[in-house]
């Protein structure tokens, strides 16, 4: 059977810079992946609007997942869908319903935190270093909350407690916490690969996984062959499989190097 690479990646701290978010050191492999026809699902803490502005810069027509595994978005007509400009499959309770429960966490147990929901674009910009257009589309979320955390370690145990009992979830980003529903990247990772082994039964498809941060820890685990990017964290990211590629350089260069290792390891040509 033919082989065919599946990536899936983080963006900030992976695919784009962790300071400027520029992608261009990684263009080399997302070229050869582009002539080999195998599909790149960015795989991202960011929104619906801000992961749309990644792949047009990157010429990127691929499903994506938004907001931590919390949903996939697939374009009109990719996997036979017809009459949207997306089809959208979510995993996880809407922002509404999160930010109502993150107000009476606040007000009945005096947390302090500060969310996206409270901060104004302006705040957003100068804690992320997004110009005004990403930081706004930062703010659209759909289906999770990014906070920074106020309070002490001992009490965020508890607030992780409180919200895992009303079914919610807590797990740390590369800048912010993020509170969604007890899904992850890997739930959305396994639901596309079984789309694809469905509607091309007759391809060996191969899932690669790209991430530098704590919240990728389900994607690495979950697929074929898991790639940790250096990064800010080091070595205090733990992932439960003796096959992880490390990169030793960071970010978009890493990603690049890991990758045309990888293409030209699992794609031989005869």
């Amino acid at each position: 059977m033919t082989k065919r690479l599946v990536v899936f990646t983080d963006l900030d701290g992976t695919l784009l810079d962790h300071y400027d978010y520029s992608w261009q050191a990684a263009a080399p492999a997302l070229q050869r992946l582009r002539e080999e026809q195998c599909p790149v699902i960015l795989n991202s803490s960011k929104t619906r609007p801000e992961i749309e502005a990644v792949r047009k810069e990157i010429n990127n027509n691929a499903p994506f997942i938004v907001e931590n595994g919390s949903a996939v978005c697939i374009p009109e007509q990719y996997f036979n869908t017809e009459g949207k400009d997306l089809t959208i499959k979510r995993f996880g309770p809407n922002r509404e319903d999160i930010l109502k429960t993150l107000d009476g966490m606040r007000k009945g147990y005096g947390y302090a935190f500060k969310s996206f929901n409270d901060m104004s674009v302006r705040e957003l910009m100068e804690i992320t270093g997004l110009d005004q257009a990403s930081a706004r589309m930062a703010k659209m979320r759909d289906a999770s909350e990014p906070l920074v955390w106020m309070d002490s370690d001992a009490r965020l145990h508890s607030f992780m407690s409180r919200l895992s009992s009303v079914g919610l979830t807590l797990i740390a980003g590369g800048r912010f916490y993020h509170v969604m529903g007890s899904v992850s990247k890997a739930d959305s990772i396994e639901w596309l690969m079984n789309a694809y082994r469905d509607q091309n039964p007759e391809l060996d498809y191969v899932s690669v996984g790209l991430g530098d941060s704590f919240n990728d820890i389900p994607m690495l685990e979950a697929v074929d062959i898991p790639v940790l990017v250096a990064g800010r964290h080091g070595n205090k990211i733990m992932v439960k499989r003796d096959d992880l590629i490390r990169t030793v350089k960071p970010g978009p260069a890493g990603w690049n190097q890991a990758m045309l290792d990888i293409i030209d390891r699992y794609l031989k040509r005869d």
